[in-house]
């Protein structure tokens, strides 16, 4: 009979694991999903309407508009353009974005971490994790529960 002892367990279930989160093929959109801003949408958004409207008060003033009340919409429009567009570089360029590339560099670190911590909240994830654990004669599956 094949001795499984519950270190080769845990590991078991961390590499399975982090094989599984590492390689999904939605990983680019669970991504996406983490790093919903809603700021930064808003911010997104409402630029495209600013843009829209310096557009149409730039045609008026082409069209013979009058100019002083045209000249004091724009300054305020760029004023509010100026600050969507640092919103959103402030977001774009943050290095606290999750890219897939940032979870695969990381996954060995995830998996250590997953083996070798005592953290109670951390072996009951593990526990969760599991769907079933098969042990044959030779050969030990286990069955996770993530999709």
């Amino acid at each position: 009979m094949k001795e499984i002892r519950c270190e080769g367990i845990n590991t078991l279930i961390a590499t399975l694991l982090t094989d599984d989160i590492c390689n999904r093929d939605d990983l680019k959109q669970i991504c996406t999903m983490m790093n919903y801003n809603c700021e930064y949408v808003s911010a997104k958004n409402k630029l495209k309407g600013i843009e829209k409207s310096i557009q149409n008060l730039l045609k008026s003033l082409a069209d013979g508009c009058p100019g002083e009340e045209v000249a004091v919409k724009l300054r305020e429009l760029s004023a509010d353009k100026k600050q969507l567009q640092k919103v959103i570089i402030d977001y774009e360029s943050s290095a606290s974005l999750i890219t897939p590339e940032s979870i695969k560099e990381n996954c060995d670190k995830f998996k250590e971490m997953l083996i070798t911590s005592n953290d109670p909240e951390i072996k009951q994830y593990l526990k969760n994790c599991i769907e079933s654990i098969t042990v044959d004669k030779d050969d030990v599956k286990i069955e996770l529960k993530v999709s």
